[in-house]
């Protein structure tokens, strides 16, 4: 088995980002943009590419038997717009399964499970359009910047693995967040407050989630740098 430890880290900024760096230890994850503003800021990485890289982050469930605080490690991931479906790299992915299922005496066993995630150009907060996506494609999570990564780093022949930690699940409406992000990928706060303030009740399903699931992936950045 290969040695994680040597893959880049890439995370999106923000909350996700901050805690991938307290659970990461000695390895030092890079901030990216959220959404497809993302891809842009992997020219500078690909001066200097890795041989391999793992992409962090949250996700939103699109299937009832993934619940906020499950581990999600990709096999594949489809853009929502074109439908094109792209491949993880095949031996990452066995190291993640393997590496995220084992058992440590610091923490309770993450809940693993492996999916297809679907890459969509904006937040899916409707729990009915969750469900119809996950019908649809196939998919059992949502993310802002899987595809588009992984389609980036693999025509430079970079191994790329996907692991995503449910935040919101599929039963409930999250708050509409369509205005809270701006075009360079990063969060506008008075739009996210003001999103927050429209659906107080969504708003708390929300925080309860992500906050769950940031606590689960600092365990998982902190599993992940347990290799050496």
């Amino acid at each position: 088995m290969d040695d994680l430890a040597t893959a880049a880290l890439l995370v999106p900024q923000g909350a996700e980002y901050q805690a991938v760096c307290r659970g990461a230890g000695r390895a030092t994850p890079t901030a990216i943009a959220m959404g497809q503003a993302s891809v842009a800021q992997l020219d500078l990485l690909l001066e200097h590419p890795p041989n391999r890289v793992v992409l962090l982050g949250l996700g939103g469930s699109l299937s009832p038997a993934r619940r906020p605080g499950d581990v999600v490690v990709y096999r594949d991931c489809i853009d929502q717009g074109s439908e094109q479906r792209l491949r993880c790299d095949g031996a990452l992915y066995a190291d993640l399964c393997q590496i995220l299922n084992r058992q440590t005496m610091r923490a309770k066993p993450l809940r693993v499970t492996t999916a297809t995630g679907l890459t969509s150009d904006r937040v899916v907060c409707s729990a009915a359009e969750k469900r119809q996506l996950g019908q649809r494609h196939g998919a059992a999570v949502v993310d802002m910047e899987g595809f588009w990564v992984l389609e980036r780093l693999q025509a430079q022949r970079v191994a790329v693995g996907i692991v995503r930690v449910i935040s919101d699940g599929v039963g409930g409406d999250i708050p509409d967040l369509s205005q809270a992000m701006g075009p360079d990928g990063a969060l506008r706060p008075l739009a996210l407050t003001t999103a927050m303030g429209r659906s107080p009740l969504s708003a708390l399903r929300l925080i309860r989630g992500s906050l769950q699931g940031l606590s689960v992936l600092r365990q998982v950045a902190t599993q992940l740098q347990d290799l050496t």
